[in-house]
């Protein structure tokens, strides 16, 4: 008969400690999943504008819908306790020993691929001047010889980049910088001064990047040889052939 008795003490004291280990958990890991799981413990942060890094608390403090990702690098709570995102669920579970409060970051969901912003209050990129690039969460370089942004290694689903552009205080025409350098050795060649200016030798550097290929300067010529009254143009040739041509 004893015996009976420890054995129903004993599964007593198990059921007592499951349940208190249960209810213990679940106070320690709550997970918020909707807005109507929200007790007052967290505030939600919703950019204002995507890729703008700005910030406002929502009014009616509810769960952001679709249109939004999660921004786990600013979302963060008062004393420490720990958030972690399944993107799965599209919930947020806290791992805490105190009371707390939290604060979840949302971002306005981009399209895939590149956000770009630029100094220029136009927005229209300037083909003249060299650009200066900085991209968040990419490797990416400005490719002044074709007037680009080269984009590589995109952590996330998309890179934001501010492109920054050098306006030149002051311009030297192509014209007047080769007329510049009559009887000057560039290479192993010079700018002669006859009938025009013109580049000579094997290898003078004479070459320049136009409409996204190399061309061949010839020289700097008058109206005598293009027509175009009180002008000095340059003349050029395509490095590169079009190809053998039938007749």
């Amino acid at each position: 008969m004893k015996r009976k008795k420890i054995i129903i003490f004993t599964i007593g004291g198990i059921l007592i400690l499951s349940v208190f280990l249960i209810n213990y958990l679940k106070n320690k890991n709550p997970v918020l999943k909707t807005e109507e799981d929200n007790s007052g413990m967290f505030s939600y942060m919703i950019e204002t504008e995507a890729g703008s890094g700005n910030y406002e608390m929502a009014e009616d403090n509810k769960w952001p819908g679709s249109g939004y990702i999660y921004n786990e690098q600013l979302s963060n709570c008062e004393n420490g306790s720990i958030l972690t995102w399944n993107d799965e669920t599209k919930s947020v579970t806290v791992k805490s020993n105190v009371s707390d409060k939290c604060y979840l970051y949302f971002d306005i969901e981009p399209p895939e691929g590149i956000i770009l912003t630029t100094n220029n209050t136009d927005n229209i990129f300037s083909p003249t001047t060299p650009a200066a690039l900085n991209c968040v969460g990419s490797n990416s370089i400005y490719n002044q010889k074709y007037q680009r942004i080269e984009v590589a290694s995109i952590e996330n689903k998309y890179t934001t980049c501010n492109l920054t552009y050098q306006i030149p205080s002051s311009k030297n025409y192509l014209n007047n910088y080769i007329i510049s350098l009559a009887g000057q050795t560039q290479g192993n060649g010079q700018v002669v001064n006859e009938n025009g200016y013109r580049y000579e030798g094997k290898n003078p550097n004479n070459y320049i990047w136009f409409n996204n290929e190399l061309w061949r300067i010839i020289g700097v010529f008058d109206s005598a040889s293009h027509g175009q009254c009180g002008q000095n143009l340059v003349k050029i040739i395509r490095n590169d052939s079009l190809g053998g041509l039938a007749w």
